[in-house]
Formats: structure tokens, sequence, C-alpha cells
């Protein structure tokens, strides 16, 4: 069985994590908290605001699988050296 790529990011109190893509790009949304920006008591904000939103949330996952392959490709640049 083939164990998942990983990279290392730092963690709390300086310490080493590896964090999968997926636990990273989760980290990024919810570190984002945009639900909290949606207006629920409006019938015609609720949707363009939750909508807004989730175009917001696409684009930190963008940004942020972007990033894990970054940090994943030079992470293992040096290894291979």
């Amino acid at each position: 069985m083939s164990k998942e790529k990983t990279i290392t990011v730092e963690g709390y109190f300086g310490k080493p994590v590896e964090k999968t893509k997926k636990a990273f790009v989760d980290l990024w949304i919810d570190n984002a908290c945009l639900s909290r920006l949606v207006i629920c008591d409006g019938a015609d904000e609720f949707p363009k605001t939750m909508d807004w939103s989730e175009s917001i949330t696409d684009e930190i996952r963008k940004l942020a699988e972007y990033n894990w392959e970054y940090l994943y490709k030079k992470e293992n640049e040096k290894e291979v050296v």
C-alpha cells in the first residue's frame, strides 16, 4: 500500500507537521471562516452573499492547492539531489 503524499509545514509552537493536500486545503478554507460573512436575515441577501462566499472559497481552494503542489515539489527536489 502506498503512503499518501504529504508536505511538512510549521504547526503549533514551530513543530513540524505533515499535511496531505486535502488537510492543507481544508485548513486554509476553515481559517477563512467565510460562512460568517453570509447574511442570513434577508431573502435577497442570503443567496447573493452565499454565492459570493462560495466563489471566494473556490479561489482559496485553488490557491491552497497550488501552494501545496509547489511545496511538495520543492521538498522532493531536495531528496532527489
